[in-house]
């Protein structure tokens, strides 16, 4: 009754089995991404209880100009 996990460990918990997922994205004063972090909490196959926590850091990066979204300033 084994199973593969993908690098990331998303594969271990089915959409449904998943409590809590959280996001964080860590943007720069100038819109340069330099961070980027999730959390998963569920119930695996086996009805263990796991976490997943990937936290990818970006020391260099290329550029790109954006438009930004007209649903902006509908956000508080």
């Amino acid at each position: 009754m084994g199973f593969v996990l993908d690098e990331h460990g998303l594969t271990a918990l089915d959409s449904g089995a998943r409590s809590t997922l959280s996001a964080e994205l860590r943007v720069t004063g100038s819109g340069r991404i330099w961070a980027f972090r999730y959390d998963v909490h569920g119930t695996n196959r086996l009805d263990n209880q796991v976490r997943f926590t990937v936290s990818l850091r970006y020391s260099v990066a290329g550029s790109a100009t954006v438009t930004e979204p007209g649903w902006t300033t509908e956000v508080e």
